[in-house]
């Protein structure tokens, strides 16, 4: 059998640098531009390319991150398409914060602050540019959130306006060239799609503020005043001027004569199209007037009118008809009808960047549409009565389908009736006139017939609304109705988070409306039995594929529009970082919310779209420093945080579980909020919770220094969190509500010592935090390697209240001794010495009275004297092993402190250990 030949990592590695050492050698016989396309390209081996090349770069430290930058971009020109900005900005500030530690908070502050670097060096130099970016500007799109919710500059302010002005004052541009302002034009469309890419799309509108109402008391302001002055003299001007020609209509040259008017005119322009729109006999002539409503709403948003945009947009949602629905056929519902495509045509154009908080509308208006549906599709209670002779004629809306199709009976009473001869005729073979249906009801096709898979569509009932039902069943409406979700990949990256805000609020509403529902139901007494059964990834996906989102207490909650937020979040997925982190902040905050829902439907479809969502996140790259899979993690830690139900708790510790051993490449940053998550588990009070979690700490134990050392020759990539690994196991041996997965929980300390010493024995070794080292280098609380493990089961003997528990932490603490005391540093004996033995050799309290005075022990002291008693006995079984161990211990420790340089053995604490070997 053949062999293939894999490159080893190093090998690759060596290749990558190879070729950018040969791309920067030849630098000055290279393109610049197709350079930088190669740069920042998005395949395997171009990205690999790029990192060497920015690896390679001479040492940033002590440099101002604008100075680095523009070093960096000295060699090549950086490509015009955000998504090759974003990989090359993320490198660098991975490599900015390695040679500068501490400078930023994270590395995700340093790559907002190079992007908006890039954007204000094309923006500052562009003699094309209407408005320019202000100091006030940049000072507040590099901002971050905190984990408190607060928002904080990356660097102080004052930093922030030196590199303005450092910026502004002389362009960052490629070695050896001159700025040449004949680019100005492509200048113009690199600026523009920056500025849609990342969100700041107020460069593009001449009436929106991206620092704020406050940033014109900070200098811009006057300007702004100055100019609009300027506009309207020269209005004043050309109006004067065409009066004089006899000519009273001029047209307008710039936005800022526009936007007066429609502010004086545009409220009665809204209230005349609006009454003639009701005064309309029919679709026909409500058409104009409609053209009307949704000009004067795309200009109201462009021009930066929100107020008046909302108020053209909520005229139209009012006509549409899915709140109050017309009758079948009648005029008024066809003008419905038309209200409806014209509210969902505002979001086919360009235009819907600019709809802001009308999309709250436009979605509530889908969402009511799918309501709707949902009504008149369900199936009506079976009649007690016997049904008719000829059910199929019992329903004159079955006769309307039999006279259009030809077919049997769509009445839910009758699903089998014959099929009607003729095509026109009934089951009777009498004639059965059409009924009148709205305009654009496309009824030729396949509207209410069999799927393609041969699954039948949904019965309409003959009620109000049903026209348009059967257009939002129909070929042409499914586009018109999926067209406002699926265009939001579209959306430039301020636009796309008001629009997932919106339809998080609609999902919100949904629920709401379902759980008060289900409280009403619950007062009256009809609260559902929920299943018993236990619930695992498995079951809770077929759970949510199974859940059909039918409205009102006995179908269960809506989930149209929070499955719309889970597929809108698909499809954004591919955004830069910078616009993904706002999305993600407001999907992850609703799918929490979702998943504390009394419903145990919705709870498990919000935690399995979490999941799926994560599952997707964490195979991204991240690069060091970076956040974002401890981002992408931190939901599930306020699913647990926050939940009531133990089944939802118990799957999100299973999503977190499979987080980990999906992933042998390791969770980089994601680790702290996998180890929090197992944490809040372990102390759970629900037996399942737990004994799920110590399943995953098991995992989360065995991948502990796994690949991390340079001599490791394994493909898997662990972890170096051993403190807080520790803390979680100790959450659950504290646990009260469960004796035997506590003892349990004890031999995952034995675990972590095996998993220490194999550490060791690679080259590694856990350092003291920082914190801990007193004065002359001395660690006192043992908080790291083998004191941390020894202190841990120290503080289980001492103060936990079951025998058991204690006897299985001395018995660990034991084993300890035997395999591993020849490790032991000087802070470990010191442990061992201070914490353990005083503690088991000391008599309980109501024995050291004076004599004669002895009282008999309260209840609290009479446990604590049984814990200490089952403490002597324990201990006495392994004084041989304990002599033993010290004498050679204190030998190895010293030996291993003059080899490592670390502090030995003090005299007392030899003495203490020879002494405690002799007792």
């Amino acid at each position: 059998m053949q062999q293939h030949w894999q490159p080893s990592f190093t090998a690759l590695f060596l290749v990558y640098l190879q070729v950018a050492s040969f791309l920067r050698n030849q630098h000055d016989q290279l393109d610049k531009t197709q350079l930088g396309e190669l740069l920042g390209h998005h395949e395997d081996f171009a990205i690999a390319v790029m990192h060497a090349w920015i690896d390679s770069e001479p040492s940033m430290s002590s440099q101002a991150i604008d100075q680095a930058l523009r070093r960096m971009l000295g060699g090549f020109r950086l490509p015009g398409e955000a998504q090759k900005i974003d990989r090359i900005m993320e490198k660098f500030a991975e490599r900015y914060c390695k040679d500068n530690p501490g400078r930023f908070a994270n590395a995700d502050a340093a790559y907002v602050l190079s992007f908006a670097v890039i954007m204000l060096n094309t923006d500052a130099h562009n003699p094309l540019a209407e408005r320019r970016l202000g100091k006030a500007d940049f000072v507040a799109m590099n901002h971050q959130q905190t984990e408190e919710g607060l928002m904080v500059p990356v660097l102080p302010v004052a930093q922030l306006e030196d590199i303005y002005d450092r910026v502004v004052r002389d362009e960052i541009m490629v070695r050896g060239e001159i700025s040449n302002r004949d680019f100005a034009s492509s200048r113009t469309s690199t600026r523009n799609r920056l500025a849609a890419a990342m969100g700041w799309t107020s460069l593009l509108q001449p009436f929106k503020n991206l620092a704020g109402n406050n940033s014109s008391s900070r200098g811009g302001g006057k300007d702004m005043q100055a100019h609009r002055r300027y506009l309207q003299e020269m209005a004043e001007r050309e109006v004067v001027r065409a009066a004089a020609s006899g000519n009273v209509w001029c047209s307008a040259s710039h936005p800022e004569h526009v936007r007066p008017m429609l502010q004086v005119g545009g409220p009665l322009l809204l209230q005349a199209l609006s009454a003639a729109f009701t005064a309309a006999q029919d679709a026909a002539s409500a058409a104009p007037l409609l053209a009307g409503l949704l000009q004067l709403a795309k200009l109201s948003g462009l021009l930066g009118l929100d107020r008046q945009c909302e108020a053209c947009v909520g005229a139209l949602a009012a006509r549409c008809g899915v709140f109050d629905p017309a009758s079948m056929g009648s005029p008024a519902e066809s003008k419905q009808l038309a209200a409806l495509q014209a509210l969902l045509g505002l979001t086919a154009g360009p235009e819907a960047g600019f709809l802001g908080s009308s999309w709250v509308i436009i979605l509530r208006c889908v969402s009511a549409l799918d309501a709707l549906k949902q009504e008149l599709t369900r199936p009506l209670p079976v009649p007690t009565a016997p049904a008719s002779k000829d059910a199929s004629t019992s329903n004159p809306f079955s006769r309307m389908f039999q006279s259009m199709f030809g077919t049997g009976s769509v009445s839910s009473s009758s699903p089998t009736s014959p099929a009607g001869s003729g095509g026109g005729s009934g089951a009777a073979g009498t004639a059965v006139p059409r009924m009148s249906l709205p305009a654009g009801v496309d009824v030729s096709g396949d509207t209410l017939r069999d799927s393609m898979d041969g699954s039948k569509r949904p019965t309409i009932r003959d009620a109000p609304g049903a026209g348009l039902v059967m257009w939002a069943e129909s070929a042409a409406g499914s586009v018109e109705l999926e067209r406002p979700y699926a265009r939001s990949a579209t959306l430039d990256g301020d636009a796309v988070v008001v629009f997932m805000r919106a339809l998080c609020a609609i999902s919100q509403e949904e629920l709401e409306a379902a759980g008060i529902a289900t409280s009403a139901a619950a007062a009256a007494g009809q609260t559902p039995v929920k299943p018993s059964a236990p619930i695992n990834i498995a079951t809770a996906a077929t759970a949510a594929r199974t859940s059909s989102p039918m409205p009102g207490a006995a179908g269960g909650p809506r989930l149209f529009s929070l499955q719309k937020v889970v597929e809108c979040a698909y499809q954004n997925m591919g955004r830069i970082r910078l616009v993904w982190s706002k999305l993600w902040a407001v999907i992850a905050a609703q799918l929490v919310g979702a998943s504390c829902h009394p419903h145990r439907r919705v709870a498990l479809y919000a935690v399995d779209s979490l999941r799926q969502l994560v599952a997707k996140l964490l195979a991204r790259a991240e690069l060091e420093h970076f956040t974002h899979q401890e981002d992408a993690l931190r939901p599930f830690v306020a699913v647990l945080r926050q939940c009531d139900e133990a089944p939802v708790r118990e799957l999100a510790v299973q999503c977190v579980m499979q987080a980990v051993t999906s992933h042998p490449k390791g969770l980089g940053s994601g680790w702290r909020m996998v180890i929090l998550a197992l944490r809040l588990g372990a102390a759970d009070s629900s037996p399942a919770v737990m004994a799920q979690t110590q399943e995953a700490l098991q995992v989360v134990v065995d991948t502990l220094y796994i690949g991390t050392t340079a001599t490791s020759s394994t493909a898997l990539h662990g972890h170096t969190f051993l403190r807080e690994t520790v803390q979680a196991i100790v959450a659950g041996i504290r646990n009260p509500a469960h004796l035997e997965l506590s003892m349990s929980a004890v031999q995952l300390l034995g675990r972590c010592g095996q998993q220490l010493a194999a550490y060791e024995d690679a080259g590694g070794r856990d350092e003291a935090p920082a914190t801990a080292v007193a004065a002359g280098g001395v660690d006192l609380d043992g908080d790291y390697g083998w004191g941390l493990l020894l202190r841990t089961l120290a503080d289980v003997i001492q103060h936990d209240r079951r025998p058991q528990v204690v006897d299985a932490a001395l018995e660990m603490l034991f084993a300890l001794l035997t395999h591993y005391s020849q490790r032991w540093d000087a802070g470990a004996w010191r442990v061992l010495i201070q914490r353990v033995l005083q503690h088991m050799l000391a008599l309980p309290a109501y024995l050291g009275t004076p004599y004669g005075s002895a009282v008999a022990p309260s209840s609290a002291a009479a446990t604590d004297a049984a814990s200490k008693s089952s403490s002597s006995a324990s201990f006495s079984g392994f004084v041989p092993q304990l002599s033993a161990a010290a004498q050679a211990g204190a030998a190895a420790a010293a030996a291993a402190a003059a080899g490592r340089g670390a502090v030995g053995l003090s005299a007392s604490a030899a003495a203490g250990a020879g002494g405690a070997g002799g007792a």
